[in-house]
């Protein structure tokens, strides 16, 4: 590192993007430095399909994504991009920004990833929700799952449905499902079929 007035340049090597992003919070964190430079590399990943793979299984294999949160992203040139939708009761962007960030060969990860609103009504909702979509005999093999094909994003009431089912029978039992659920004001029914 060099100080030249209240600007510091970083230079050299590290392993992650994470070890990156720390070196300079800390070092905007020393008295008179104001501004940081980042000269700092690190070592590409074989490739960006590689990557998406990598960056793929660190997100299903967070512990607290759930099926009323909605992730997904985009890699280029090693530029992660996270983007979706997560409930409010911890910070999972900020969390997911952190597990990306540590995965080798990422360059920069741009966290485009909204924390719905707190609200009380949508967390009943996402219980009401849960039990007749998963007591339903259609959906009843994914009540185990930590992570099924589908997601449930629910906001100001109104229910995004987003994801995959078996077919279209099913497409249109879980929109039912939802449009009968009292205090619903809106289904957007965004699933697709795997059939």
């Amino acid at each position: 590192m060099t100080v030249a007035g209240s600007e510091a340049i970083l230079t050299g090597e590290l392993e992650t993007f994470w070890s990156k992003s720390e070196a300079i919070r800390r070092t905007l964190e020393v008295d008179g430095v104001e501004t940081v430079v980042s000269e700092i590399e690190i070592p590409p990943a074989e490739s960006d399909e590689t990557l998406a793979a990598e960056v793929g299984k660190s997100m299903r294999r967070y512990a607290h994504y759930t099926v009323f949160d909605y992730l997904d992203g985009r890699i280029d040139g090693g530029v992660v991009t996270l983007i979706g939708k997560v409930t409010p009761e911890r910070d999972k962007a900020g969390e997911l920004f952190e597990r990306v960030a540590k995965i080798p060969g990422v360059q920069d990860v741009q966290n485009q990833i909204e924390t719905m609103t707190p609200s009380s009504g949508d967390n009943n909702l996402r219980r009401v929700l849960a039990r007749a979509i998963f007591g339903n005999p259609h959906f009843q093999r994914f009540s185990t799952q930590p992570n099924p094909p589908f997601h449930i994003i629910v906001e100001n009431s109104t229910v995004t449905l987003i994801g995959y089912v078996q077919s279209e029978i099913e497409r249109r039992e879980m929109e039912q499902i939802v449009r009968h659920t009292f205090g619903i004001l809106r289904v957007v029914n965004q699933l697709q079929t795997v059939s």
